[in-house]
């Protein structure tokens, strides 16, 4: 068993832009992906999972600040938070 501290990528909008961005910073790290959408966010970690990422998945509403704690210690208890991607977009209506 591995003593070091596992790294892990926070992806808020698991996206065309966020997925690419994942893939250049996410290798022999854990991704969590966040988003409103369960069914683009389980599309993107199939295709991430296939590629051979260890992905994580939170539904979250970033316009909710609940949410958001929820998903930092999420993020927390999977291991060291090294990089925050925020590629989400939010509507004002």
């Amino acid at each position: 068993m591995s003593t070091e501290a596992t790294e892990v990528v926070v992806v808020i909008g698991p996206g065309s832009i966020g997925a690419a961005i994942a893939r250049q910073v996410g290798a022999g790290r854990t991704l969590l992906l966040a988003a409103h959408d369960d069914t683009s966010t389980q599309a993107a970690a199939g295709q991430l999972r296939a590629d051979g990422y260890e992905v994580a998945l939170q539904t979250t509403d970033i316009s909710d600040q609940a949410q958001v704690e929820a998903l930092a210690g999420t993020a927390a208890g999977l291991g060291s938070v090294t990089h925050v991607i925020h590629a989400a977009g939010v509507s004002p209506t």
